[in-house]
């Protein structure tokens, strides 16, 4: 296998301080060697992108996101839980544990409460924002979940991977078969809806590997980078809005002097 020396140097704020490529590779081999790295590669990528965009466009969520875990936090996480994570999964925590936890403090979350990472939307007074969970976030209210409705969760391996602090709105992620879900009004009873065409899944350990988290994440990049999707104001807050702003998913038409913009859910690739 051929190693790119660049990637190996940069492919985290471990090998910041590496002053050869033999010095980078030992310390990736020892951190990353256990995944493919086509894998590794196409991950940090994802995070390079998003950091690169929150910066430049939401710096208010890019200082929510938090350093990425350990092999042995995901490792203990695996344990609690009692199943494993899918790989690309792992790779996502491994770069970036995702945002800031809510907490019992009432003020710190309100002061955090628009800055999720995969946004949400807002009408009347019916807001959403969802924010990304970290990895002991992730364990807490799984188990909260199995314990508050064991009837629909029970013999299944499903983590709860976002939630947002207005109304409720959850994703949830099959670690059994990598297919990624967001909680309906009736989530209490099973309601849920996939995210994801079922056909790009690909729950193989492999680089070939791709599941829900991970193809969602990247398309919602994708919108923010190409303006699909943009932030906009909430009282006097940022928040990513998740209704499109750009064909083929948005049109408008002036008529007698009004403007009226038409959403087209129908095909759309992600579902909130």
């Amino acid at each position: 296998m051929v190693y790119n020396s660049k990637f190996l140097i940069t492919v985290g704020s471990l090998y910041q301080n590496s002053v050869c490529f033999q010095v980078a590779y030992k310390v990736w081999l020892e951190s990353f060697g256990m995944y493919p790295l086509p894998m590794v590669k196409r991950v940090k990528q994802f995070w390079t992108s998003m950091k690169t965009w929150l910066s430049e466009n939401f710096p208010e969520a890019y200082r929510t996101l938090c350093k990425g875990v350990s092999e042995a936090q995901l490792k203990s996480a695996e344990d609690d839980l009692g199943f494993k994570l899918p790989m690309p999964t792992k790779l996502l925590y491994r770069f970036c544990n995702a945002q800031l936890p809510f907490s019992e403090d009432h003020d710190a979350n309100k002061s955090i409460s628009t800055h999720g990472l995969i946004g949400g939307y807002a009408f009347y007074d019916h807001w959403v924002n969802v924010h990304l969970s970290p990895l002991e976030q992730i364990v807490e209210e799984t188990k909260d979940f199995y314990r508050e409705f064991p009837d629909v969760f029970h013999g299944r391996k499903f983590i709860v991977v976002a939630t947002s602090w207005f109304r409720p709105k959850t994703f949830l992620l099959d670690c059994s078969n990598g297919e990624l879900y967001v909680g309906t009004y009736n989530l209490t009873i099973g309601g849920m809806l996939p995210c994801v065409p079922k056909a790009l899944i690909k729950p193989a350990e492999n680089d070939l590997a791709q599941d829900g988290l991970l193809l969602w994440l990247e398309e919602h990049l994708r919108r923010l980078q190409n303006g699909m999707i943009k932030t906009r104001m909430l009282m006097t807050s940022r928040y990513i809005s998740l209704y499109p702003e750009a064909p083929p998913s948005c049109s408008s038409a002036v008529t007698n002097g009004i403007k009226v913009v038409i959403l087209h859910f129908l095909h759309s690739y992600l579902v909130i």
